[in-house]
């Protein structure tokens, strides 16, 4: 009140009482953190009333915005009475504030259309310097405090790349005997879809046969490339990934043994199928990986030695696992 009556000088009038009412509020950014406060301020003066919303982002920035806008409201007020004493005075419902140009809340209206008043220009002022003092430029702070408050967090990107590296992986079908292979890949992310393209190396494998007067065989080279589109879910640190996959198998065979031509022979076979990954995230760039999947071989190779006979034909189902971590673009 001090302030007020230093401002505004006495607070009782001659068109009777004179009563404030202000509402304070906590406002919130964009990100749901606490961003400032908002003030809604209600001088009645007589028959009169008048309402102002101030913004600040500190109680002393706000007590001073307040006591100049009570002093502004009580002058525009009092010109109003002044001016309708003659007329039927409005109701309190009815002197509802209307906005107004000032960056420190809403102008005051009354029972009709006035000019403003002599002092209102350099006292709105006044208030809206006090109100953002902190944040700049006083012609400009509490615009800029009301916008920092307000204005929404920045879109999330919806898409990213990851990289997989390195990666273990186990086969079964493919080969004689379980096969063990190091990948990696690479994956677009938009939203919750992924499609990945990967490729692994196989340790390469020896079979033989022993029915003949001495063992023959031969040894097998194996590499391979994965193409599949994923949809993804995720609860907290974990997500899921139901794929579809479609694989490109390259064997080379080449034969060993005595009497045994060591040529080489190379085929190559289609699988698709099913594939389910799960990751947990362990920072916000990393995440560890597991995968499961089954494939059905469009084709089977068989692989023969020459008057000896079929030393090995591939499986129509493989089965195949992978452990790796992915770095997140």
């Amino acid at each position: 009140m001090d302030r007020v009556r230093a401002l505004a000088g006495s607070t009782s009038g001659t068109h009777g009482p004179i009563r404030a009412d202000a509402r304070v509020e906590s406002t919130r950014d964009g990100h749901g953190e606490r961003g400032g406060l908002r003030l809604t301020l209600t001088v009645h003066y007589g028959r009169t009333s008048a309402t102002r919303v101030i913004t600040s982002s500190s109680c002393d920035d706000l007590a001073g915005a307040t006591a100049v806008a009570i002093s502004l409201l009580m002058g525009d007020s009092a010109a109003e009475a002044g001016a309708t004493a003659s007329a039927p005075a409005p109701s309190q419902g009815e002197a509802m504030a209307t906005p107004g140009e000032g960056s420190a809340g809403a102008a005051p209206a009354g029972a009709g259309t006035h000019p403003p008043s002599p002092h209102s220009g350099q006292a709105g002022r006044h208030a809206t310097g006090a109100a953002g003092a902190t944040h700049g430029e006083p012609g400009d702070a509490a615009v800029a405090g009301h916008s920092e408050a307000t204005r929404p967090a920045p879109a999330a990107r919806r898409w990213h790349i990851d990289v997989r590296a390195p990666a273990l992986l186990v086969d079964v079908g493919s080969l004689p005997r379980a096969g063990f292979g190091f990948g990696a890949a690479a994956a677009f992310h938009y939203d919750a879809f992924r499609v990945a393209l990967g490729g692994a190396v196989w340790l390469s494998q020896t079979v033989t046969n022993d029915d003949g007067p001495s063992p023959t065989g031969a040894d097998l080279d194996r590499w391979s490339l994965d193409l599949a589109g994923c949809r993804a879910w995720s609860t907290g640190l974990i997500e899921v990934a139901p794929c579809v996959s479609l694989s490109l198998d390259d064997v080379s065979a080449r034969g060993t043994g005595p009497q045994v031509n060591p040529v080489a022979a190379q085929t190559s076979w289609v699988s698709l199928g099913p594939e389910v990954l799960g990751s947990l995230r362990l920072t916000d760039y990393a995440a560890l990986v597991l995968g499961v999947s089954a494939r059905w071989a469009t084709s089977q190779p068989r692989f023969t030695v020459a008057g000896l006979g079929e030393l090995y034909q591939v499986s129509p189902i493989t089965a195949e696992a992978l452990l790796g971590c992915d770095w997140i673009l």
